[in-house]
């Protein structure tokens, strides 16, 4: 069964070291639980899962389906748009390198890869700002 880890308690937190606390997903989580997603392992430990769930012997890897996602989706999305993004009117994105980037995510899924977190994020933000 796998073992629950709790934090070094000898080691202080942001708050105790007397600066600010910046809310960070996943940042405030002790290293020892996020080394090798142990907490969510954890968590499905204790809700009774076998242990082939908890601990698959094969980790699953999508980064192949996000490539081809983005390649096939995402681009297509973000050529439509041009340069009408809201992102880029609140001046986050460079419209010039947002389009130089899509255009070499087009070529193919695995030139895609290199982009795919940034692009799948930019599309996601930007649709869920044109939904509001």
């Amino acid at each position: 069964m796998t073992e629950v880890v709790k934090p070094d308690a000898a080691e202080p937190g942001p708050a105790e070291q007397g600066g600010e606390v910046p809310v960070r997903f996943g940042q405030r989580l002790p290293t020892v639980w996020k080394k090798d997603k142990l907490l969510l392992h954890q968590r499905l430990a204790t809700r009774g899962l076998p242990e082939a769930v908890v601990t698959p012997a094969l980790r699953e890897n999508f980064g192949h389906l996000m490539n081809r996602a983005v390649h096939e989706y995402a681009t297509g999305l973000l050529r439509g748009w041009g340069k009408d993004l809201h992102l880029i009117d609140l001046g986050y994105l460079d419209a010039a390198v947002l389009a130089e980037t899509v255009e070499r995510a087009a070529l193919s899924p695995a030139e895609a890869a290199p982009y795919r977190t940034g692009l799948f994020l930019i599309t996601a933000v930007e649709l869920a700002l044109r939904s509001l």
